[in-house]
């Protein structure tokens, strides 16, 4: 990750993250054409078409950006253009969970941040959502009665549904969550999990299944989704994080 120009209180000594103070067009179209993809983050009220969009567009780059007005414009292109679909997938807290996930899981080598936010953008639809969609009447026919996964209290099955970026389910699993991160907030259920720790809850998911020691083993994208989904239910999106 390359950014340019942050406050310095702002700036966090971490693999794989680089800061530039001044940079000239010249010097940052040579980034763009090496870089895998452009990330966009416009101030509330911006709209129209940017430089990151005519970068992407010249150099075949994928941009993510949440510039809402380029999906109604002739220039936006789904498999290049990701649009992020609220200013909360881009809120403080929201980037400060995600900073903290990807600390306390040494989430933080080029080969690692890819393959985990591939995974976390495919299963939240990038980041749009924090929890499982079901209903009552899903929950209770899917985790209801559930020991497997620790649900042995009336209710279980909605309160501990699918939270966070990759689905954290269960009686069981919440309270190894909470145990480990020491909040026993944890176990108000999926609500307190989608607000508080979309991102933790991911990484503590890849944490407990060691996929940063398959992504340093130089695993695919194949492996790594069979690790998360248990089959290959949406690869070419994930492929394409």
């Amino acid at each position: 990750f390359l950014i340019v120009d942050p406050p310095q209180n702002n700036q966090i000594t971490r693999k794989g993250i680089h800061y530039i103070k001044g940079l000239s067009y010249h010097e940052n179209l040579k980034y763009v054409r090496n870089a895998k993809c452009l990330l966009e983050i416009m101030q509330d009220g911006a709209q129209g078409i940017t430089p990151r969009t005519w970068e992407a567009i010249m150099y075949n780059k994928h941009l993510i950006t949440n510039n809402q007005y380029l999906e109604t414009s002739i220039f936006y292109f789904k498999p290049l253009m990701t649009i992020l679909n609220s200013s909360y997938d881009l809120s403080n807290y929201n980037l400060d969970d995600l900073n903290a996930c990807l600390t306390r899981f040494d989430i933080t080598t080029p080969a690692r941040i890819r393959h985990f936010i591939a995974q976390c953008s495919h299963e939240s639809m990038c980041g749009k959502y924090t929890k499982e969609l079901g209903g009552e009447s899903y929950c209770t026919k899917n985790y209801e009665h559930r020991t497997d996964l620790g649900n042995n209290q009336p209710g279980d099955g909605c309160r501990f549904k699918g939270a966070g970026y990759i689905q954290l389910t269960g009686r069981s699993n919440y309270q190894q969550f909470a145990n480990f991160i020491g909040d026993q907030g944890v176990m108000n259920g999926v609500e307190y999990v989608a607000q508080h720790y979309p991102w933790t809850s991911a990484g503590y998911y890849w944490y407990k299944t060691k996929l940063n020691k398959k992504c340093d083993a130089g695993a695919s994208v194949d492996a790594i989704t069979l690790a998360v989904n248990g089959g290959t239910n949406g690869l070419e999106s994930r492929r394409s994080y």
